[in-house]
């Protein structure tokens, strides 16, 4: 069976147009491959396409960008991502890494009545997924995201994820235990 891979190489940045500042990804490097699987069944399919894109991911691994691999096939197709965090990045934009088309500013008033306050369009190929997004000066009850695929609402609050806590293990001090010597 054919697959197609496609892999991007991803670099964080920021753009700030004064009112909105976001942060996003952009494509530093695309390769394409075709490749093909041999399966003995059909639920082994999806296997061979999870199986090809780790092994994308483990050859083109880069400390200092972000993989993604999607490995498609006739009505399949798996996307795996590797890569580090970005520093700036406080939540998570998308659920999967997608073109941005724009985003909303949507106020709702008090009698359930909502309108569009600020739209922000990027004026260059930006590819969400993890990131943030900083508004100055615009009032506004959530936002809306709009992808190549979908649309996702965020509210205020989860504009900045609360950091994961990591707990040390405690130390516990070894008391030495003296040797006893037998003689006979």
């Amino acid at each position: 069976m054919k697959t197609i891979s496609k892999i991007l190489k991803l670099v964080p940045e920021t753009s700030s147009n004064g009112e909105v500042t976001i942060g996003y990804y952009v494509v530093k490097e695309e390769k394409w491959e075709t490749s093909e699987i041999n399966i003995d069944s059909q639920e082994k399919v999806i296997d061979k396409l999870i199986e090809t894109a780790a092994k994308h991911l483990i050859l083109e691994r880069d400390p200092y960008t972000t993989t993604l691999v999607e490995v498609e096939t006739t009505g399949l197709k798996v996307i795996q991502s590797e890569g580090g965090v970005g520093e700036n990045t406080l939540t998570y934009l998308s659920l999967e890494p997608l073109y941005l088309k724009k985003i909303l500013f949507i106020k709702c008033s008090e009698d359930n009545t909502c309108r569009v306050v600020y739209e922000y369009r990027p004026k260059f190929q930006a590819i969400i997924y993890d990131g943030f997004i900083e508004a100055k000066n615009i009032d506004y009850s959530f936002i809306i995201v709009e992808t190549e695929k979908y649309s996702r609402i965020i509210f205020p609050h989860e504009l900045v994820l609360p950091r994961l806590r990591l707990r040390k293990a405690k130390k516990t001090k070894r008391t030495r235990k003296n040797k006893t010597s037998k003689s006979k």
